[in-house]
């Protein structure tokens, strides 16, 4: 039986690193749907432990180091040796630890940050679902969010469903996130320039700002014109009528913005002469 095998691990005398693989396979083989996986796994663990502990005495002898009583770990007398508290523990800290390398990964990706499809798998995978139950865990996630400024108001959204809670000190009750929250909603309604006449406004720009609209922030207009040729040409079609309506409601902002260049100049001058004067 090759126990490094079984455990799925390198040789290694590090007891800290036995456990944790015992761990990762143990949540495998439960012992009373799967015996005999279970038990050669078990056996595998003790005799690995055994070889770290005479490994460590042996280490000691050399040194000169007074050896004590061994202390390879035996289940005493009517204990169940599949400890499930242990193995509970070592598998949540571990889906937690990868849960968090994983989010962080999306989170860095500019590609990624905003796509909510990536998010669901990640959040959704079987083995993250009990992670959100622990307090401890959703404030980290919700600190670690925080962190980006990049997220759009539809990413928030999802992640609130995960970050909610009755505690008076939550997350979201904090100004931070109240902050994080408007500047994705100020990201979302990004205009465009109002320096632009109301003809110049072709279906590209109305392409890009409808999709900033709809959450998908710092999209370039090429990239959002594919985007909606794939997905919000059938809305395109049902709404001509708010494009004109965003194109009036252009032609007043850029008569507003002339009319302020106009005052401001002839404010200028008169202002020159008089001083002048």
């Amino acid at each position: 039986m090759d126990i490094w095998e079984i455990l799925g691990i390198e040789e290694t005398f590090d007891k800290t690193e036995i456990k944790r693989a015992y761990a990762r396979k143990a949540k495998l083989y439960h012992p009373e749907e799967h015996p005999k996986e279970y038990q050669r796994l078990r056996s595998a663990y003790r005799m690995a432990v055994k070889l770290a502990e005479e490994s460590k005495k042996a280490m000691e002898i050399d040194a000169g180091v007074p050896v004590g009583e061994d202390e390879t770990e035996k289940p005493s007398e009517g204990e169940n040796p599949y400890n499930y508290e242990e193995v509970a523990s070592y598998v949540s800290k571990e889906n937690e630890e990868q849960f968090f390398l994983e989010f962080e990964l999306l989170m860095e990706n500019p590609c990624l940050t905003n796509q909510i499809n990536c998010f669901r798998a990640l959040f959704s995978r079987e083995e993250y679902r009990s992670l959100f139950s622990d307090a401890g865990v959703r404030r980290k996630l919700g600190e670690r969010i925080l962190t980006c400024k990049n997220f759009g108001s539809h990413m928030l959204d999802f992640f609130e469903t995960y970050l909610a809670d009755d505690d008076p000190d939550s997350i979201l009750k904090q100004k931070e996130w109240r902050r994080l929250r408007k500047a994705a909603a100020a990201t979302a309604q990004k205009d465009i320039s109002i320096t632009a006449g109301p003809e110049e406004i072709d279906e590209h720009q109305w392409i890009l700002y409808r999709l900033r609209s709809a959450g998908y922030a710092g999209l370039t207009t090429q990239k959002a014109a594919e985007l909606y040729l794939e997905q919000y040409l059938p809305w395109a079609k049902e709404h001509r009528e708010e494009l004109a309506a965003f194109r009036k409601k252009k032609r007043k902002q850029y008569l507003a913005w002339n009319i302020g260049v106009v005052a401001g100049v002839f404010g200028a001058v008169f202002l020159f002469w008089f001083l002048v004067a």
